[in-house]
């Protein structure tokens, strides 16, 4: 990660990185190649960025002041304006995962399990609903008294589209190097960060465990899953550490996903995935990559302990994700401010279906 002697203006960067904790923001900076030297920012814009090179292309990375909707939104547009030819966001952080019904020896569906990444994306995306982004907590009151939150997020320009089809296929064929990257970053984590590197290890796969949420009369009335022995959900086992990348829907809202029954509940009924904050900020408003490692399974079970290495999966997958975009290509791309001012600098909301 040495410093180049070249010196760099704001108009050579073309991609930005936005997390929000800085568990996230330590993985990212571990997967830059190379570290440049700090650039003033615009009058008004009190972020402090890292800027670096991640393959062939100029990285600004950003946390947000907190985590939210809002403050992403904002973020963003400010980065914007600072380095006006930035092309792609990409938002890159933990979620909490939305666990599949346990999954046959047989069968070509992967489990969802703690370090996983999901990537927003899908194929054929009306077989259960929108299919990118959804806002859970953003809808109407029906005249029956129900209230209807079926929202969605304006789908991605064509580019992240293909983009994201590309590197899904490149994961198929074996011409991908997310792992690669990821014991590079751990082995830099030792090297720079001895005192903390038990962090952004591998937790190990007896420290995953997931509970039933139980039946009528069983769990918590709050939708917590039973955390007992017992109550341990049997799965097939992994014989390693690599993370399995899973394309599908992102649930996003103001607040986290802490009630079992409900995330299973939007799983069945939509395909939710991945449940977060922030991507509803910056979905409708900018050309943007989702990229959540999993962290805790949304049920009320939260713990600090997987986040590290789901901040590091999540990084990896970005890193060889932003490897298929060739950087001819991204002159042809508007830029992320003239999207802005295309579609005016306040936040949009997403529309029910």
């Amino acid at each position: 990660m040495a410093s180049p002697l070249h010196t760099y203006s704001h108009d050579d960067y073309t991609i930005a990185w936005i997390t929000t904790l800085s568990v996230e923001r330590v993985a990212a900076e571990l997967m830059l190649d190379e570290t440049h030297g700090r650039l003033r920012a615009l009058e008004g814009d009190d972020n402090f960025y890292t800027l670096g090179r991640i393959g062939e292309h100029n990285v600004v990375l950003m946390t947000a002041s907190r985590p939210g909707i809002d403050s992403v939104n904002h973020l963003a547009t400010n980065m914007a304006r600072t380095f006006r030819k930035l092309r792609f966001i990409f938002l890159i952080g933990i979620g909490g995962g939305a666990p599949m019904a346990p999954v046959g020896e047989d069968s070509d569906q992967h489990d969802l399990m703690l370090g996983d990444v999901v990537v927003s994306f899908q194929e054929n995306e009306h077989d259960k609903g929108p299919g990118y982004v959804y806002q859970h907590d953003y809808g109407k009151h029906l005249g029956n008294g129900e209230f209807d939150n079926r929202s969605y997020i304006r789908k991605p320009p064509a580019e992240i589209i293909n983009i994201i089809r590309g590197w899904k296929i490149n994961r198929l064929l074996k011409r991908t190097k997310l792992e690669v990257y990821l014991q590079e970053a751990v082995d830099k984590a030792r090297t720079f960060r001895k005192r903390e590197y038990n962090e952004f290890k591998f937790p190990g796969r007896d420290k995953d465990e997931l509970y039933s949420v139980g039946g009528e009369g069983q769990g918590s009335s709050d939708g917590v899953s039973t955390k007992t022995s017992s109550s341990i959900i049997m799965r097939l086992e992994r014989d390693d550490s690599d993370p399995v990348v899973h394309y599908g829907l992102i649930a996003s809202a103001s607040s986290g996903m802490g009630n079992a029954r409900r995330r299973d509940e939007l799983r069945d009924k939509y395909g939710v995935m991945c449940f977060e904050m922030e991507a509803a900020g910056l979905m409708n408003d900018f050309p943007c990559f989702i990229v959540r490692g999993i962290s805790n399974y949304s049920d009320g079970h939260k713990s600090d302990n997987w986040q590290p290495w789901a901040s590091m999966t999540a990084s990896a997958a970005a890193k060889d994700l932003l490897s298929v975009i060739q950087p001819w290509s991204i002159d042809t791309t508007k830029t992320v401010i003239e999207v802005i001012d295309r579609r005016g600098t306040g936040p949009s909301y997403p529309k029910s279906f």
